[in-house]
């Protein structure tokens, strides 16, 4: 076995050492990527803070009351003023049917809507 030449160490060492250079690089490379990222995500911090502070103000505002949806003088004209028109009772009573079916729709589309 021989030993190697004072050309081959050298060599080696080169490579070696052009190795590093390139590891050097890419961890300031990474480094610099990591600053990055924890600036970042110190500044989304920064900002949901933020916003959970203006989450607490807005649910410790009083919510405006609704106004309930009541007409009943109108309902009960319209139901008088069709049944005097009506020669059939059953077709008044189908009416309210299909009137409480669409209520009834409204009532689960509101129900599953988010809260107003």
């Amino acid at each position: 076995m021989s030993s190697p030449t004072d050309l081959q160490i050298l060599t080696r060492l080169a490579t070696v050492e052009l190795k590093m250079r390139r590891l050097i690089e890419e961890l300031t490379l990474a480094n610099r990527r990591l600053a990055a990222a924890v600036q970042e995500a110190e500044e989304l911090r920064s900002q949901n803070r933020a916003l959970q502070i203006q989450l607490r103000e807005v649910q410790k505002k009083e919510p405006t009351p609704v106004r309930p949806f009541h007409k009943p003088d109108k309902s009960r004209k319209l139901v008088e003023n069709y049944y005097r028109t009506s020669d059939n009772p059953s077709e008044l009573k189908e009416q309210i049917d299909q009137y409480i079916r669409e209520i009834d729709q409204c009532i689960a589309y509101l129900s599953s809507s988010p809260a107003l």
